[in-house]
Order: structure tokens, then C-alpha cells, then sequence
């Protein structure tokens, strides 16, 4: 990709046409000629329609996460809907908490369809050991604050929140 948008890409935003992210989802660039021009999407329109804030998807861009945008003649960064699409996997899995190395390497499997998804599988389950290690470190918290909030003292020399803060030994449990 690269280089600059001319006049044959459409000017109004993808989402004054009522398109919705399912639309680009759908919409497959290189199939579809019932479109006279090319559909750019700002990086305005990106980010609402996905949800992601345009900082984050400067920083997507540049650490080569999303594909770098061309420039119209204005200079603005266009988009087309194959990157939306893309944009819309990387959140879904940053709001399931896959790392940005395993987003890049799912982003990797997905380009290859004939791959088993051995890989995937592997990416998702170290992924799910790790939610469980922080679940479990979690429940072991709330657990031992539990605990600390049952304070009998009447003042702060006795109380049982500022003795387990100030000496960790007073703990039941690692956290």
C-alpha cells in the first residue's frame, strides 16, 4: 500500500453512507464492482467505527499492526475497509487481553488459511493459563483484604489494617 489518494477514491466518510463495522467486515474490496470508486475510510471514521482511538491507531500503523495508510492529496491517512476489518480483530482480541506479540502472530496465522491452527491453539491456551494464574493471584487478594477489613480495634495503634501494611508477615497468604 502507500503512495497518495486521488480524485477516483470516494470523498464522503464511510460513515455518513450509513455503513456500520459489519458493513466493512462483509465488504470485500477486491470482489465488489458495484462500487464505481474505491471506498477510503478516514482515520476519523476508522476509530469510531471501531472504537479504537486515533492515537492508538497511529500507534498500530507504526508498529506494524495495521497496514500504514495512504495519504490523500491533503495529506490524511486513508484507510480501506480490508483495514477496518483487521482493526476490529486486533480489538476484539486486545479486550480479551491477548498481548500485542500474540495479536501480531494471530494476524500472521490468519493471512495463512491452509496452516493447521496448532498455533492458535497454543497462543490461546498460554493465554488461558495465564488469565487463570492472574484469577487465582486475584482471589487470594481479596481473600487476605477480607480478612484485613475485619478489624477489631478501636484506634489506629491497633488496628489490623495498618499492622498487616506495615508488616507483611501478618499476611495469611502470598498475593
Amino acid at each position: 500500500m502507500g503512495g497518495v489518494v486521488g480524485e477516483r477514491f470516494i470523498k464522503h466518510s464511510f460513515l455518513d453512507m450509513g455503513w456500520k463495522i459489519e458493513d466493512a467486515w462483509n465488504y470485500n474490496c477486491s470482489s465488489d464492482y458495484s462500487f464505481k470508486e474505491k471506498i477510503m475510510l478516514s482515520i476519523g471514521d476508522l476509530s469510531k467505527s471501531s472504537g479504537v482511538k486515533v492515537p492508538t491507531i497511529r500507534y498500530y500503523e507504526q508498529i506494524g499492526l495495521i497496514e500504514p495508510a495512504v495519504r490523500s492529496e491533503g495529506n490524511q491517512r486513508r484507510y480501506e475497509p480490508d483495514g477496518l476489518k483487521r482493526l476490529a480483530f486486533i480489538k476484539h482480541a486486545r479486550d480479551l487481553g491477548f498481548s500485542l506479540d500474540d495479536i501480531r502472530s494471530l494476524l500472521s496465522l490468519k493471512e495463512q488459511t491452509e496452516k493447521p491452527c496448532k498455533v492458535a491453539d497454543e497462543i490461546l491456551s498460554r493465554h488461558l493459563d495465564d488469565v487463570r494464574f492472574r484469577i487465582a493471584k486475584l482471589k487470594r487478594l481479596e481473600m487476605e483484604l477480607e480478612r484485613m477489613s475485619s478489624c477489631d480495634g478501636t484506634t489506629v495503634a491497633h488496628c489490623a489494617v495498618i499492622e498487616s501494611l506495615a508488616d507483611h508477615s501478618h499476611c495469611l497468604n502470598e498475593h
